[in-house]
């Protein structure tokens, strides 16, 4: 009977959500309809005007609280020129439940680059930015030449703290911010290869938009930390590939990576990486002689999900990792780990 009662709460959950706030839905009352927005969360250059729109009073806040009926009540557009965090509810008296389900957005405003704030070589290299601009976009021509690379930490500069890189760079050269101890933010716009060193022990990382990275190379994102000591998360929705210590000792992150085919062995050496689900992994090789497993001490790693893996060079898949809770690995047929408790 247990049992059966249990089916039978985990079904009201997938129907209506885990929670008390979710109880109006269970027993049937109306809710509002949530206010429409004409801007969602993203990227922005120099200012946007955001509308939202109801048949009820809408209510928000700029500084990332709830919005209630003693928050800002929306006559007119509200215009964005900086980093913002809008949240919006509609609010009606008459309802059983009288607020709407929340809207959020996170908006970051950037402002482009000008000629007079680089110095850029006759092969397109950008050699030096003067500039001071905290969230600075690059842009793809810089006084008449397109903008194919830059020389590694010019950013370097306790400035900029938000970047989003030209269309036209192909890779991140070796040690492009090493050591930045500002930036929290990077979309690396065109890029495709991030090479060794490149993030090598940044501090302050938030996010990294990889929008067009297939590779990751040794050493890549080496001793990485996240902002305050906390984690910080890498979108990359084409990444292929990560080479040998791509995450050497990185503190806790998140990777997005769906369509991700091939590691190497100790990918994730000793990284904070919580857990690795990447549902088109085929194959894991060797470095050379090096049969290390590709998460080789990741102690806080909790989830290896990897659906598809059926071929593997290492000698183990996870070795020295002591905290896992979920191992999903249905075409594997190699050794998950040396660790006697497994």
């Amino acid at each position: 009977n247990n049992i059966e009662n249990f089916k039978i709460i985990d079904e009201e959950i997938e129907t209506y959500g885990n929670g008390l706030v979710q109880i109006w839905k269970i027993f049937g009352f109306d809710k509002i309809k949530a206010p429409e927005i004409n801007y969602s969360s993203g990227n922005y250059v120099d200012e946007i005007t955001v509308e939202l729109q109801s048949d009820y009073p809408i209510y928000y806040t700029i500084d990332g609280t709830y919005p209630t009926t003693s928050s800002e009540l929306y006559t007119a557009p509200i215009i964005i020129t900086e980093d913002t965090n809008l949240r919006a509810v509609a609010y009606c008296k008459d309802a059983v439940i009288k607020y709407s389900n929340e809207i959020e957005c996170e908006y970051q405003v950037f402002e482009a680059g000008t000629d007079g704030m680089f110095q850029i070589d006759n092969n397109g290299c950008i050699i030096s930015y003067t500039g001071n601009i905290r969230n600075l976009l690059v842009p793809n021509i810089i006084n008449g030449k397109q903008v194919t690379a830059f020389n590694p930490k010019i950013f370097n500069d306790e400035i900029v703290t938000k970047l989003i890189l030209p269309d036209t760079v192909s890779e991140l050269p070796q040690g492009v911010f090493a050591e930045n101890n500002t930036i929290q933010y990077i979309n690396t716009g065109g890029a495709k290869i991030i090479q060794k060193s490149s993030f090598l022990s940044n501090k302050y990382l938030y996010t990294i938009d990889m929008p067009n990275v297939i590779g990751i190379e040794t050493e890549a994102f080496s001793k990485c930390r996240g902002i305050y000591n906390a984690g910080f998360l890498i979108n990359a929705p084409k990444l292929d590939y990560i080479k040998s210590n791509g995450f050497y000792t990185c503190d806790f992150f998140i990777l997005n990576a769906p369509n991700i085919t091939t590691l190497y062995s100790k990918a994730f050496n000793n990284s904070g990486l919580c857990y690795a689900s990447f549902p088109k992994l085929k194959q894991v090789l060797k470095n050379g002689i090096n049969r290390n497993a590709p998460f080789y001490q990741c102690d806080s790693m909790m989830i290896l999900d990897l659906p598809v893996l059926d071929y593997c060079e290492c000698t183990t898949l996870a070795n020295k990792c002591n905290s896992f809770q979920q191992i999903n690995l249905p075409t594997f047929s190699g050794t998950i780990s040396n660790n006697s408790s497994y």
